[in-house]
């Protein structure tokens, strides 16, 4: 089984869960983005490890839990037979810490890279599947499994040109939220992003 992640909210939740949303955006400067490399480079962590880390211990101070599901995308294109193959392979992996106040936060840096690499493994685990083996009753106002998640991009999106147009890329937000909570971070370019949803 699976404990649901409790966050303390301004209003109760529907009976059947809402969309309605709305995104935050933020950029690091250099020297914040400098720091969080050169620790990663130090503790021998990714960045994602690193900021998947946070996020949790952040999640587990608000909801007093020490048990804490995050959702994460990932890419699923894994071997040959898919290289050539058109179309979207996302999946979603269910990940589970515990970010106990007792553990040093290195410490539990370490658990968390070790439990990532271990799961990475069988991230093409069909999400549907694990969601049917796990969840017995549906509770319709909330997500499956988790209601928070994390997402790490690493972009490289140069930017589009046109002979006669000049063209700049948008940044919109539709104002809905699929989860209670997501963190997406990314970096591009040397600088490294976020947008909380």
């Amino acid at each position: 089984g699976y404990e649901t992640l409790d966050l303390p909210t301004d209003y109760r939740r529907p009976p059947i869960k809402h969309f309605a949303g709305d995104l935050r955006r933020f950029v690091w400067t250099d020297e914040q983005a400098s720091a969080l490399r050169e620790f990663c480079r130090a503790q021998q962590l990714t960045p994602y490890m690193l900021l998947f880390g946070c996020f949790s211990i952040l999640l587990a101070k608000y909801s007093g839990q020490q048990a804490i599901m995050v959702g994460t995308p990932v890419g699923g294109r894994i071997g040959a037979e898919t290289e050539e193959t058109v179309g979207a392979f996302v999946n979603t992996l269910a990940l589970r810490s515990y970010p106990a106040g007792e553990k040093r936060v290195v410490d539990y840096l370490q658990e968390l890279k070790a439990y990532c690499l271990q799961a990475f493994e069988h991230q093409t685990y069909p999400f549907e599947e694990l969601v049917q083996q796990v969840e017995k009753e549906r509770d319709l106002s909330r997500n499956p499994l988790f209601d928070t998640m994390f997402a790490w991009e690493q972009r490289d999106r140069s930017q589009l040109r046109i002979r006669g147009l000049d063209v700049q890329r948008q940044d919109i937000h539709s104002g809905i939220a699929k989860f209670d909570l997501m963190l997406q971070a990314w970096e591009e370019q040397g600088q490294m992003g976020f947008a909380l949803e």
